[in-house]
């Protein structure tokens, strides 16, 4: 079990922030992101998502949280052979599709942040910053250090996005 932190901010100027990006971190190349997440009708707080990156399909479970300055989710996740196979699944044990999600863009690295800058269909560009840490005790340093990343790319406390994606995507009635 590993515990994901994470901050993001709205890009008004992607090709700007790009620029930045690529001047400043190692560039890991192009992504493309789809996501279909899952929940159960009779327990709606049971969800689950499935990612298809390239040929790679991943299980990822998390118990979000929302904390000042970002996130911090507690998360397992596993990799499927197929990624339909495992959504009949889950349709076979009571899970249902709640919605999609389809990030395109760069994705970098700085020291030990990954750092995406990526389009999420229908709400526009972001820039988010993550470290992965596999102990409680670690989340501290590390929700100060991805603060300090984003801030290091021009972007101030009142440019945290505090929302979760999907409270984004449903206010744009994209979902």
């Amino acid at each position: 079990m590993a515990f994901e932190v994470e901050i993001k901010a709205k890009v008004e100027f992607p090709d700007e922030m790009f620029k930045l990006l690529n001047s400043e971190c190692k560039k890991s190349g192009p992504l493309h992101k789809e996501d279909l997440y899952f929940y159960n009708p009779g327990e709606p707080e049971k969800r689950f998502r499935i990612r298809k990156e390239g040929d790679i399909s991943t299980v990822t479970i998390k118990n979000k949280t929302i904390v000042e300055g970002g996130e911090v989710n507690k998360e397992v996740e596993f990799k499927v052979d197929s990624a339909k196979s495992f959504g009949d699944f889950a349709g076979m044990i009571g899970f249902s599709v709640d919605y999609a999600k389809i990030k395109d863009g760069y994705s970098f690295q700085k020291d030990d942040a990954l750092v995406e800058l990526c389009e999420l269909k229908g709400i526009g560009w972001y820039l988010e910053v993550e470290i992965i840490v596999s102990s409680q005790d670690q989340i501290p340093s590390a929700q100060k250090r991805v603060k300090e990343l984003l801030f290091s790319f021009g972007f101030s406390e009142k440019d945290v996005e505090p929302r979760f994606y999907s409270e984004l995507l449903g206010e744009a009635g994209v979902i």
